[in-house]
C-alpha cells in the first residue's frame, strides 16, 4: 500500500528541507543504493556516502549533520529532503510500517508450489504460497521454505531447516541441518525506554554450488540483499550478518561472524572462530587466520591474524618480543 510523503514525516517528527514541486507515493523502504522513485531512503552514516551518489529516492530521511554531504549530491535535485532528530528512531519507526504482517500457512503443502520434476518431500515439512522448487531437490524431514522463496536444481536441505520468505537459493544448493536463511539481522534503535525493532525487510540471495554448514544463519538484508555467491563453502555454526556480501569461491571456517555490511572477496579465506567488523572489506584471495578480531579492510591477498589484527610476520613477530621482555624483566609470576 502506498503511503503519502507527508504522512511518512509525520510519523517521524522530521523537518522539511527541500522539496521537488511533486510529492510522489511512497511505496517502500529502500537501500541507499537500490533507492529508486516511490521509495524512501536513509543516509545516517558516512558509511554510504558512495550509495549517496547513484540514490533516487523519492524521500531520504537525514540529519543536520549530513545535510551538507547530502546538498552536494545529485539527490538533492531529485527528492524530498527530510531532517529528523533520532535517526535510528525514525528508521524503526519506518520500518514497522512496511512490515508485512507475520502469517504461517495453515496447511503443509499450498496448492499454489510450483514444483519441477523428481522432487522428494520428507516427512513434516511445511512449503508456503509461491514457492518454485526445480528439479531434482531432496528436502528433508520438519523443513520450512516461506512464501515466495525460489529453490534451483539439484539442491538438498537436509533435516530441520529453516527457510525465510522471499529467499533465492541457486542451483546444487547443500544447506545441512538447521541451518536458518534469511532471518532478521539484529538491529535497533537504542533506548533507556527499550530498544526499538528495525524490522528487515530484505531478502538473501544464495548462488549455485554453496555450501552451508549445520546450525549457520543468514540474516536477510535490512532493506537490500545478502549475497552469498556460487562456490562459497561455509563451515558449521557461521553467522552470516545482514547486507553482508561473500563473495565467489569464499571460504568460512567454523564459528566465524560476519558484522552487518561486512564484505569477503573472491576465494578469500577466513579461519575458524574469527570477527569480521561492521563495512570490513576482505580482500580477493587474501587469509585471515583463526581466532582473529578483524576491523580494518584487508587488501587483496593479504594475510592477518591476530586481536587486534596484524599482518601475518608482524603478529608473530610482536608476540616474539613480547616474550623476550618478560624473559629479560624476570616478572614475578612468570612461570619457571
Amino acid at each position: 500500500m502506498p503511503f503519502l510523503i507527508d504522512e511518512l514525516i509525520g510519523r517521524v517528527h522530521g523537518c522539511v528541507v527541500h522539496a521537488p514541486v511533486e510529492k510522489k507515493p511512497i511505496q517502500r523502504i529502500a537501500s541507499l543504493g537500490s533507492a529508486a522513485e516511490g521509495d524512501v531512503a536513509f543516509f545516517i552514516s558516512r558509511a554510504f556516502e558512495m550509495e549517496l551518489q547513484q540514490a533516487s529516492p523519492s524521500l531520504l530521511v537525514t540529519t543536520k549533520a549530513f545535510l551538507p554531504r547530502v546538498q552536494a549530491s545529485p539527490v538533492w535535485q531529485k527528492a524530498c529532503i527530510v531532517t529528523v532528530e533520532d535517526a535510528y528512531g525514525a528508521l524503526a519507526e519506518l520500518s514497522q510500517v512496511f512490515e508485512e504482517q507475520v502469517e504461517f500457512s495453515a496447511v503443509p503443502l499450498s496448492q499454489s508450489i510450483m514444483m519441477g520434476k523428481n522432487v522428494q518431500i520428507g516427512a513434516y515439512v511445511v512449503i508456503e504460497d509461491d514457492v518454485v522448487l526445480g528439479d531434482d531437490i531432496h528436502i528433508g524431514p520438519h523443513c520450512f521454505i516461506g512464501r515466495g522463496s525460489r529453490i534451483g536444481t539439484g539442491s538438498i536441505l537436509f533435516p530441520g531447516v529453516t527457510i525465510y520468505p522471499k529467499s533465492l537459493i541457486g542451483e546444487r544448493v547443500r544447506l545441512h541441518a538447521h541451518v536458518v536463511i534469511g532471518s532478521d539481522g539484529f538491529g535497533y534503535a537504542p533506548s533507556i525506554d527499550g530498544h526499538r525493532k528495525i524490522y528487515h525487510l530484505g531478502c538473501v540471495v544464495i548462488g549455485d554450488d554453496v555450501e552451508i554448514g549445520a546450525n549457520s544463519c543468514v540474516d536477510r538484508g535490512t532493506f537490500g540483499e545478502t549475497r552469498i555467491d556460487k562456490g562459497v563453502k561455509i563451515d558449521n555454526l557461521v553467522h552470516v550478518g545482514h547486507n553482508a556480501h561473500v563473495a565467489e569461491g569464499a571460504l568460512l571456517c567454523g564459528g566465524v561472524a560476519l558484522a552487518g555490511h561486512a564484505s569477503i572477496g573472491k576465494f578469500a579465506m577466513i579461519g575458524g572462530l574469527t570477527g569480521v567488523g561492521n563495512h570490513v572489506h576482505v580482500g580477493d584471495g587474501a587469509k585471515v587466520g583463526a581466532v582473529s578480531m578483524v576491523t580494518k579492510d584487508v587488501p587483496a591477498g593479504g594475510a592477518v591474524v591476530g586481536n587486534p589484527q596484524r599482518e601475518y610476520g608482524e603478529h608473530f613477530r610482536v608476540h616474539a618480543l613480547l616474550s623476550r621482555m618478560l624473559t629479560e624483566r624476570k616478572v614475578p609470576w612468570r612461570a619457571k
